[in-house]
């Protein structure tokens, strides 16, 4: 059980990456591009300035982490962060890999539509199963 409610919205059960000390790593139950992902503390917060040095330093290699694999599951360009924390006031980032070009993955064309501007943010809820393959694709290509 979390101090609220972020893990059970983001389906945390069912989308983690990878459990890192202070933080989890989900697959995004909304594709805004393929391989988006969501960054949430692992104790309850809501600043950027009420991290500590250690949570610090562990999320600058979960930063590094998943760009390495963005890149090597779907030769992501760069990533986007966003920070918004308007459902629930807790410490979470969106990551949105951006791509300059169409990719293909799971029998689908993924477009990056606003590439170069805003990402389109989706309301969209994917399936679970094409959740799965995009979350066993990234952590095939992660560091152990």
């Amino acid at each position: 059980m979390t101090c609220c409610p972020i893990e059970e919205t983001w389906k945390a059960d069912q989308t983690l990456i990878k459990d890192y000390l202070y933080w989890k790593l989900l697959i995004s139950i909304r594709q805004h591009t393929l391989g988006s992902c969501f960054l949430i503390l692992k104790r309850h917060a809501w600043h950027l300035s009420q991290l500590s040095d250690a949570e610090v330093l562990n999320f600058n290699k979960v930063i590094k982490e998943i760009e390495t694999a963005l890149q090597k599951a779907f030769m992501a360009e760069h990533v986007n962060y966003f920070m918004l924390a308007n459902q629930e006031k807790h410490l979470s980032l969106h990551l949105i890999p951006r791509y300059p070009n169409s990719r293909k993955f799971a029998g689908r064309e993924w477009v990056d539509v606003k590439y170069g501007r805003m990402p389109q943010m989706t309301q969209d809820h994917f399936d679970s199963h094409l959740l799965n393959e995009i979350k066993k694709e990234i952590q095939k290509n992660m560091g152990k």
